[in-house]
Formats: structure tokens, sequence, C-alpha cells
């Protein structure tokens, strides 16, 4: 044919290759084949086509083999410490704009096609981005250069080591019962469900109170001006008031609110005090200097209520005031005879 010439190379009947050169509709062409069909190397216009006499990129490789083919397979049988495979470069990227290396999938549609692509902030900047998302520029992941992942940010950088935006996050573990987050050691963590058990668990190396050690929560303003309002350490709990219970707002260092006045089975008591030991509970009053001046209490095995501002004990020396379970009221003792009996 007319701008048209190949070389053959046969060896028997089945052993055949050849090179080709000749114009495609205006537009000249090197081939190299090696049976009779057209699939083979064709380099035309600047472009490089394997499997396909009609290349649309500079390199466009093409197969209909299926599964358990290699399109294109990268070996470097060398044994350095750093070894090279592959490398897509941009050289003359402008600020703000990327570079999709690699685009994957069925075809080119918003989301027929995974994109692995490169944003580029500047010149050894912290900002550029590794971008893991699909075509048409939804990027669902990205990792700067500080080493930050993003997830749902867009093209924003990230600003902590773990940016996730727009949805939840579900930590669950492997045997999909709970799951856990903890910060250095297991000691120190949150536990979901821990023994498929429907409780979260936090947990807290620990410590006193006075050593500002345990769980602490702050609030108030921004991170710096926060202050201490609830510790849990070991020692006990330490609340900056006031404290409310069953009431939003209160004017007092604490305040209880109950539902009922019902009080023979505990129902419904805005405060129920009760001794481990049952035999005595005792409200405690005083201040700095005197913390044991006074008291409120209940003698379980006297049935009586008592109170004192003499050292916050119960004795006939210091009890202002004690009210028996029979309605026996006395002052200056502690077990009244009769209706009021003053000592």
């Amino acid at each position: 044919a007319a701008g048209y010439g190949a070389i053959h190379f046969n060896e028997g009947s089945t052993q055949r290759a050849r090179v080709e050169a000749g114009n495609n509709s205006g537009t000249p062409y090197l081939g190299l084949y090696t049976t009779s069909s057209a699939s083979g190397i064709r380099i035309s216009d600047g472009k490089v086509g394997i499997g396909t006499d009609d290349p649309s990129a500079k390199l466009e490789i093409k197969d209909s083999q299926g599964i358990d083919v290699d399109i294109l397979l990268l070996t470097n049988e060398g044994n350095a410490d750093y070894m090279q495979g592959m490398h897509a470069l941009a050289p003359n990227i402008a600020t703000s704009r990327h570079f999709s290396a690699f685009h994957f999938g069925k075809e080119f549609a918003q989301y027929n096609t995974a994109a692995v692509e490169f944003w580029y902030a500047g010149d050894n900047s912290t900002s550029n981005l590794l971008s893991l998302g699909f075509h048409s520029g939804n990027d669902k992941m990205t990792i700067s250069a500080a080493g930050n992942v993003a997830i749902g940010r867009g093209t924003t950088a990230a600003s902590a080591k773990l940016d996730v935006y727009g949805g939840d996050i579900k930590v669950i573990d492997s045997a999909g019962t709970g799951g856990q987050i903890y910060g250095y050691d297991d000691n120190h963590g949150i536990h979901f469900r821990e023994g498929a058990v429907d409780c979260n668990n936090y947990y807290q190396y620990g410590g006193t109170k006075a050593t500002g050690k345990g769980h602490r929560f702050m609030t108030e303003g921004v991170k710096a001006s926060q202050s201490l309002k609830l510790q849990i350490a070991d020692n006990g709990t330490y609340v900056k008031g006031p404290l409310s219970v069953n009431v939003v707002d209160t004017d007092y260092k604490m305040q209880i609110n109950g539902s009922t006045t019902t009080m023979n089975d505990g129902t419904g008591a805005c405060l129920f005090i009760n001794s481990t030991d049952n035999t005595t509970s005792m409200v405690m009053l005083g201040c700095a200097q005197d913390p044991n001046a006074a008291g409120i209490g209940y003698n379980r095995s006297a049935s009586r209520m008592w109170m004192t501002a003499g050292g916050g004990s119960e004795n006939s020396g210091t009890s202002a005031f004690v009210l028996q379970g029979d309605g026996n009221v006395g002052i200056g003792t502690t077990a009244p005879a009769s209706r009021l009996e003053i000592k």
C-alpha cells in the first residue's frame, strides 16, 4: 500500500515478527509486532501505544485478557538501602494547583474513577498535600507534608494529626463488641463496652488531688483562660461550686431539689446521708479554723437525732439537743426520759 513499508521476520509457521512504518490518515507511525495481528507497539504523533494502534496519551497500555494479568510491572532487582521505582513530576506546577498523578477505576466519571493527586502550596511547604479521592476533585483524604491527616476536609490541610469533618468516628475492636481510645498507654483511655458489657470505662493512672492528677475537667472560655471545675483523683473528688442537683441554676454553693416528700423508703428524698457501719450518720459544720465546730447526726442503735455545737460529736456534755424515736427531747442529755428533759 502507498506510504507503507514493513520488514517481516519469520521462524517456521508460527514465530513471526515485523517492523512496520506507514501513514494513518496523514499521521506517520512506526509499529513493532510479534504476530500477524495489529496488537503490538505503535509510535504515532509523539505517542506510544502498547496493545492499541491509536494511543490517546503519551503512553497508553491496553489489554483484554482479564484477570491475573499484570498490565504494568516495575521490578528493581538491586539491593541498595534506597531504591527507586517510578516518579511522576510536574516541575512547572503553579501555586495552589494540583497534579493528578494516577487515576484508576471504571471510567472518567465522578465516582467511577479514584485518583491520587498532589496539591502544591509552595516550595518545601508543609501544607503540600497528597490527596486520595475521586474524579472531578472529590478529595476524601489528604496527608500533608507535616504528617497530618484530614478526612472530609477537601483540600484544606489538617490542623492536627487527625482532622475529621462531616461525620462520626466509629471505634470498634476486632471482636465487634467494643473499642477503645487511649493516650500514652492503656492506663490512660476510654474503653467502650469493655468486656462486651453495656458501659463505658474511663481510665487514668491517677494520683492525689493535691498533686493535680486524676481526671480533670476544665471550662470557661478559651483554653488558656480555663480553670479546673471537676477533679476525680485517688483520694476523692473536687468540685468547684456552685453545685446543683435536679436544678439548672442556683444562687447557693449547693442546691439539691427532690421530686416528692415520701421519706419512709427514701424515695424522693432531697438528700440522703448513710453510714456504712449502720451506727451513726453525721453532717459536720465548721470553718477553716475550726472544721468540726458543730454537727447534726443520727444514732441508729439509740434511735435518736442529735445536734451539737461543742465539737461535732454526740455526748451528754456537748449535745445541745437530742430527739429520740419515742418523741422525748433532751437538752444537755443524750437519753431524755420525759417529753422534755433539761440538764
